[in-house]
């Protein structure tokens, strides 16, 4: 929904304060840049915390054991059967079915020696995965190297130690920072739909739905809400915290603040496109709730 903190002095107007020492506008750029930009690093700590706690408690691990093997495909041509799992590929230890995605994806036309283990005795299989497009999460065409199995579904609990989980936590969130980001670029590009805006209704809704699925689901939806409250914050719109942002990089480059009635013009330009995006957020929540 929002919410506002006036700065002491923040309008410049030190002269009328009676302690204008304390006042924002008197402060040193860095500590005002840091000050503007503590909520979006709180948003972001708080989502590494999050991640972190889920890794102690122990985070769900697809494992790299095959499922459906379609017919005619590379893997079924090479051997690869319903029940196998990849323990290496090329001689790497293959761990979760994500890491096993991700290199088959990466090498489309190339000869990959897969080390599976079946009824308890390994095997060497050779395997060229296929050039195919599929979607990726934005929905759009991407060419990858696929051989044609899905995953079993066997899932395993993995806790990490305090200090591994902290680690973890910060990759966790800085993947998912850079696909928020990757997804506002998107958007602004045309190549997102901006129908993926949602509003209060909208978290309301996923936040009861991820609820139901369960803690896991629900703390990681927490996380993203939290990552990407940060990020909207650090846009460069006026009256956001990458607004304040940009005026006092112009501030440091004049030697000398933005005038006064110059920024207040700007943040009405911001409020106004801020409440524009709310407005569309608001009526995608409204089509989603009626459809």
């Amino acid at each position: 929904l929002g919410g506002y903190v006036k700065m002491l002095g923040e309008d410049g107007d030190d002269e009328k304060l009676s302690d204008p020492a304390h006042a924002f506008s008197t402060q040193p750029i860095l500590r005002r840049f840091a000050i503007v930009s503590a909520g979006p690093a709180s948003n972001i700590l708080f989502a590494v915390a999050l991640a972190s706690a889920l890794f102690m408690v122990g985070y769900p691990t697809l494992l790299p054991v095959v499922g459906e093997v379609k017919e005619g495909s590379p893997a079924a041509l090479a051997g690869l059967r319903e029940g196998d799992r990849v323990s290496h590929i090329d001689g790497r230890p293959v761990g979760e079915w994500t890491a096993l995605q991700k290199y088959v994806h990466a090498r489309p036309g190339q000869e990959l020696l897969f080390t599976v283990v079946r009824d308890g005795e390994e095997l060497e299989l050779r395997i060229v995965p296929e050039l195919d497009e599929t979607q990726n999460v934005f929905g759009e065409p991407v060419h990858v190297g696929l051989i044609g199995i899905a995953p079993a579904g066997e899932v395993i609990s993995q806790r990490s130690s305090p200090p591994v989980a902290v680690v973890k936590g910060f990759a966790w969130t800085g993947n998912l920072l850079k696909l928020i980001i990757l997804s506002v670029v998107k958007m602004i590009q045309g190549k997102v739909s901006a129908e993926n805006l949602a509003g209060p209704l909208g978290i309301a809704q996923m936040a009861g739905e991820t609820y139901k699925s369960g803690l896991l689901a629900f703390v990681s939806f927490l996380a993203f809400v939290s990552v990407s409250l940060g990020i909207l914050n650090l846009l460069p719109v006026p009256v956001l915290d990458g607004g304040h942002a940009i005026f006092l990089g112009i501030e440091a480059m004049l030697g000398k603040p933005v005038d006064l009635r110059k920024r207040e013009i700007a943040q009405q330009v911001g409020l106004a496109l801020l409440l524009s995006l709310m407005m569309l957020a608001f009526y995608n929540d409204l089509m989603r709730l009626f459809n």
